[in-house]
């Protein structure tokens, strides 16, 4: 410790946090008083600590440098103490707290804050930094792209690290050696730079495990129990495969297990692992880990005070065990207090509760070998964890594999029901014949674009009517097509200055923000009616509309979305579509095909810096396609450099990968949704590869879908949020035919339906009618899931049905 002279101080990135503030059952498993403070330093790995309200002020006085005789004189004078019985009753708190480096030397390198060193875009050795991973006191994880592109992790030690995290790197590169990649990353490289050491191993995807079986709760209660015990079994698995390979992993918790998407399991972060041929752990590498999960006999010792046990297979199915009872129950095996020593004599001592008591379903069999598995005695559990997986999986055997299959989507389609039919029904009623916005007009500016006023609810009817044969729908759609229509000589019809929908900012040629829109709804709604004269006019009214000035490409502001609705009309008409709607479409088409034929690599075009489907490359060589496809022609051949160009700004992520919402950006930003995140990759993909055949592209439609759906997040529209997610879900399942996916489309609109309404989610924000910004999009995507092989985001996704053996269905 450091002398009494020399400064201390609390580091800045040390909270104090009164736990008043934390529910009262927390307050119960800490063991602490309603005026006690909890402190914590992020990004370490020293656990928070709980002082009282005393020791809380008089730590305050550590906040700039400060001895210990002059904080301790200064908090004296301020309660009027005696600074001498305060340095006695404070001494070993103080101590504590410089042990656990909570209160360090004020020149010291541990008062600095701790944060991430490195940007994307930097060097490390021929790697460059993709974005951090994780950043502690001792080292950072970094994503990085190593020689070819490949994707590592990166796990570098701070400059200022002491000589264990060092030594702890070149402990986990010696065990990944001798794994080879079983359940395992596989090390590509042991290395220095800058003074400080890294390590690279390969980059696994997916998520934690406790994330996994969170999702497979989505289900029915026969979908559960099959999707958690296979994950479990899997999970025992892989550390039966490690123990064969004599490593003991040392360090189990739900984050050092990643879930693909297929289900398959992988472990990392070996740097407390033991080599069991070993006689010892390696030297200088303590035991660690997370509390829950640690054996009774580490407990035992430790409560006495004596010699900690290396990491033992024995110890590790006792780890397995509880982490499994976790999983399978939603909670940990005994109702744990959170102060150290109690949590000790709580794994030393006390049984597993029934399942029962953590409101689950009991399961007899599985309970019970769970429970062997987590004797206190290490000589009354399972030979060895493949032992255990092989009773787990005889005890947990179902009555039948279909009992997996027909509650699949029980649980979120009946949430769908309560929370989607909400939002459908306040959309249709306000749309009726004597619904408000019929009695009072459209009177909220844009009144008439797709995007925000009567055409987007007359697309939505002319869904809702195509799907159901309902034709008073029909001609309720119709209505509001001609309302739209009559509307598009007024300045409000599409813009709006105070939300900065101007005809600057949109153009007036965008069938999202233009009459362009409003006529090419007309024209799918005469079609739909048999009404020929009308479907004439509409069809000349867009011509003339998309014939406006623009000059930009993009799909929702520009010739892109001309594209597309030309495509929209040309799909929906077939052989009987007119020569003139071809030519604008093949106009644009052109100008399209002749850009991305000539432009530089993505990387190097200074016109165009976004990625995205509605504002960047994305959109242009997605319209692009469509058009191909709705025509019967081949893709211009430069369009497969441009998606290989595209998809070398995937990142991986979870079980899915990203794009940067605008490349060459210090701070890159990420978005999940359909505007300019991975909901709209979602279809560029899957369309790609229907159309050129390349696997890796359904491999990163994939990708992409696991993106839309893991990435948290409030937004609920159809533009940015979860209903535009939704329709990528949907996509994804009309494609892959996993089911698993069209349950993830109904959680989406469950999530969509739950949150558009509320104000602080920012989504409708006074534009409740909205198609792309309001409940209209929520409630499209509800009605479509009605059915969902017919579904199609609205004025983007073909109406056509595909089959995935690729033949064209009509609704």
């Amino acid at each position: 410790m450091a002398s009494i002279a020399d400064p201390l101080v609390v580091p800045g990135d040390v909270e104090f946090l009164p736990v008043s503030e934390l529910s009262e059952a927390l307050r119960g498993r800490l063991g602490c008083e309603a005026d006690d403070v909890a402190i914590t330093r992020h990004r370490s790995r020293t656990p928070s600590k709980v002082i009282n309200p005393a020791a809380a002020g008089l730590l305050q006085q550590f906040r700039s440098p400060t001895t210990i005789g002059e904080g301790v004189l200064r908090y004296s004078m301020a309660i009027d103490r005696d600074p001498q019985q305060t340095l006695e009753e404070a001494f070993p708190l103080i101590q504590d707290l410089v042990n656990s480096q909570l209160l360090v030397p004020g020149d010291a390198p541990q008062a600095d804050e701790i944060g991430t060193s490195l940007r994307p875009g930097a060097e490390v050795d021929g790697y460059t930094i993709v974005r951090c991973v994780q950043s502690l006191e001792d080292t950072e994880l970094y994503q990085a792209r190593g020689p070819g592109q490949a994707m590592v992790a990166l796990k570098l030690v701070r400059s200022k690290s002491a000589v264990s995290a060092r030594r702890m790197i070149d402990h986990e590169s010696r065990v990944l050696r001798l794994l080879s990649g079983t359940a395992s990353p596989t090390m590509v490289a042991r290395g220095e730079w800058a003074g400080r050491a890294y390590l690279a191993q390969t980059w696994l995807g997916g998520v934690a495990a406790d994330v996994a079986a969170g999702e497979c709760r989505h289900g029915g209660l026969a979908a559960q129990q099959c999707g958690l015990l296979a994950l479990c079994l899997a999970i025992l698995d892989a550390y039966a495969g490690l123990h064969a390979r004599g490593i003991i992993h040392g360090d189990i918790h739900p984050r050092n297990i990643l879930v693909d998407g297929d289900g398959s399991v992988r472990l990392i972060d070996f740097g407390l692992a033991r080599i069991a041929a070993e006689t010892e752990t390696y030297p200088q590498t303590p035991r660690g880990g997370v509390g829950f999960f640690f054996e009774p006999e580490y407990a035992v010792a430790r409560l006495a005070r004596q010699t900690l046990p290396p990491a033992t297979a024995e110890g590790e199915q006792f780890a397995l065990a509880a982490l499994a009872y976790l999983l399978l129950a939603g909670d940990h095996y005994v109702d744990f207090s959170l102060a150290q020593d109690d949590m000790l004599r709580e794994i030393a001592s006390e049984a597993p509760l029934p399942f029962a008591k953590r409101g689950g379903r009991p399961w007899p069999a599985v309970e019970a070998v769970l429970k062997r598995a987590l004797s206190k005695d290490p000589a009354r559990r399972f030979a060895d964890v493949a032992s255990f997986a092989t009773a787990l999986k005889t005890a947990g055997e179902l009555p039948s594999a279909s009992a997996c299959d027909g509650a699949e989507i029980a649980g979120p389609a009946a949430l769908m029901e309560r929370l989607g039919a909400g939002v459908l029904a306040r959309v249709r009623q306000r749309l009726a014949w004597d619904g408000p916005l019929m009695r009072d007009g459209w009177t909220t500016a844009p009144t008439a674009s797709i995007n925000y006023g009567a055409a987007g609810a007359a697309y939505f009817l002319y869904r809702m009517a195509m799907r159901s044969g309902d034709a008073d729908v029909l001609a309720l759609a119709d209505v509001w097509g001609t309302r739209a229509a009559a509307m598009v000589a007024d300045e409000a019809a599409f813009y709006n200055p105070a939300i900065e929908i101007t005809a600057e900012t949109v153009g007036r040629a965008s069938p999202y923000h233009s009459p362009t829109g409003v006529f090419a709804v007309q024209a799918l709604i005469a079609l739909a009616r048999g009404d020929d004269a009308a479907l004439q006019v509409a069809l000349e009214a867009f011509r003339v509309a998309a014939a406006a000035p623009c000059d930009n490409l993009d799909l929702t502001l520009g010739q892109s979305g001309v594209l597309l609705a030309s495509t929209l009309l040309v799909e929906a008409q077939g052989a009987r579509a007119p020569v003139e709607l071809m030519a604008v479409g093949e106009s644009c088409a052109r100008r399209i095909a002749g850009v991305l034929a000539a432009s530089p690599s993505i990387a190097h075009d200074d016109g165009m810096s976004t990625l995205g489907i509605a504002h960047g490359w994305a959109g242009l060589i997605y319209a692009l396609l469509r058009w191909c496809d709705a025509t019967g022609q081949s893709a211009p051949a430069s369009l497969a450099e441009r998606l290989d160009q595209l998809a070398g700004y995937a990142e991986p992520i979870g079980r899915g990968a990203r794009w940067p919402w605008q490349i060459g950006s210090v701070d890159p930003t990420y978005m999940p949704g359909w505007c300019n995140g991975s909901a709209g990759m979602v279809h560029l993909w899957s369309l790609a590869h229907r159309m050129l055949g390349d696997p890796r592209h359904a491999e990163l439609a994939e990708m992409a879908a696991w993106h839309a759906w893991e990435e948290p997040g409030r937004a609920a529209n159809l533009c940015c949020g979860w209903a535009g997610r939704g329709y990528a879900l949907l996509h994804w399942y009309k494609r892959s035919g996993d089911p698993a996916w069209l349950t993830r489309a109904r959680i989406a609109a469950e999530r969509a339906a739950e949150w558009i309404a509320q104000p602080a989610s920012g989504d409708a924000d006074g534009f409740d009618n909205s198609l792309y910004k309001g409940e209209l999009g929520v409630a499209a995507l509800v009605s479509d899931l009605t059915d969902p092989g017919a579904a199609a985001m609205p004025l983007f996704e073909s109406e056509i049905a595909w089959s995935r053996a690729g033949r064209r269905e009509r609704d």
